[in-house]
């Protein structure tokens, strides 16, 4: 053997021992997941979450068999996780987002799971029952839904969050009454409004039930609550050829998934760019995903209109006078809306105040 040859032969030994302990060193760390174990991560990237492969961009290995065997007979084994590639492709199309794998397109192929919204899901949340009325619920990107129902009420309570907001939310209330006759039937103060909670002051008669409910991200939002799911597809040392070719598709996935913040402009739900906003008429058709925002100023004669998209009515105004007496009710309209939606005016009155368009932020 030559001088040459053996150099040649030592160097890429040399590699291969590197290689193998690269792959030691992942299965090292994954160490403790199970094949097919969810684990939430707030890094995207693959280097982050050794063992895993992600669960949200729809990647498509299409030797899964031969690069992640245990994994690929997890999912075989569990056909109750597996569409065809048509029923995956439809709830894709129709749905966001498939939550299924697909496997087999051609054999020993394997498609993982996509969500087109940019990887909101649900990672936290606590649903009423009959003794305890409080729920919440937490997305990936930090949205937060929380609120309760009482059966009864008393005149001045405070109410603490269950999770604490970033900032001010919105907080929305309803009502049970007993009669219409007065409008203190419909009374209730939300004050002291901070990031943990309100106080609130019923005006109605104690013993009539009441609702709230809050809407917001969550404290901590963005990187204490962005999570992003992923899929132990191996936990044990394997052959360094494998592990090159599976580092090889991550990193491939990797230039793929490092878009997802850049997606999120074509999600429907996003931030709201308050220094974008433009003044518009009706009918008018979104050219972005945001808010519409329409006015009707106050009035004191009856008067009712309606605000519909694509043609259904989703917001109605009404104004009156009653018992002699002038009404100067006005109502604010804040719809979220689709590119392509066409937002008319329905009704006897059309909103007679400010008709703005807020577009979601590019990020």
């Amino acid at each position: 053997m030559s001088e040459e040859q053996v150099y040649s032969a030592r160097h890429w030994a040399a590699k291969a021992a590197a290689s193998a302990q690269d792959a030691a060193q992942s299965a090292q760390n994954s160490r403790g997941l199970a094949i097919g174990q969810l684990v939430w991560s707030q890094s995207s990237l693959a280097k982050d979450n050794p063992g895993c492969l992600p669960l949200w961009t729809g990647e498509y290995y299409t030797n899964a068999a031969a690069l992640y065997p245990d994994f690929y007979a997890w999912v075989k084994s569990h056909p109750e996780l597996c569409k065809t590639k048509a029923e995956y492709d439809e709830l894709v199309n129709t749905a966001q987002g498939c939550l299924f794998y697909v496997v087999d397109e051609v054999e020993g192929s394997l498609r993982l799971p996509k969500y087109k919204l940019g990887g909101r899901v649900l990672v936290d949340s606590k649903q009423p029952t009959a003794t305890s009325p409080s729920w919440y619920n937490l997305y990936s990107d930090g949205w937060l839904e929380q609120g309760a129902r009482y059966e009864t009420n008393v005149n001045i309570e405070n109410i603490t969050f269950f999770k604490p907001f970033a900032s001010v939310p919105l907080v929305l209330t309803s009502v049970q009454s007993t009669s219409r006759t007065s409008y203190n039937d419909f009374g209730i103060d939300v004050y002291n409004l901070t990031t943990t909670g309100f106080t609130k002051q019923d005006l109605r008669a104690v013993g009539m039930g009441w609702g709230w409910e809050a809407k917001g991200y969550a404290a901590g939002t963005p990187m204490g609550n962005i999570k992003y799911p992923w899929v132990c597809a191996y936990n044990a040392a394997i052959p360094a050829s494998t592990a090159q070719a599976a580092e090889f598709i991550q990193t491939v996935s990797e230039m793929q998934t490092s878009k997802l913040d850049k997606a999120a402009s074509n999600n429907f739900i996003g931030f709201v760019d308050t220094t974008a906003g433009i003044s518009i008429t009706l009918p008018y058709t979104a050219t972005s995903n945001g808010w519409i925002c329409c006015t009707w100023n106050g009035d004191n004669a009856y008067s009712s209109g309606a605000l519909a998209i694509d043609g259904v009515n989703v917001f109605y105004h009404l104004s009156s006078a009653r018992d002699g007496r002038d009404s100067y009710w006005g109502n604010t309209a804040l719809i979220p809306i689709r590119t392509g939606q066409v937002v008319t005016s329905t009704g006897t009155v059309p909103p007679n105040g400010n008709k703005l368009f807020f577009p979601f932020k590019n990020y």
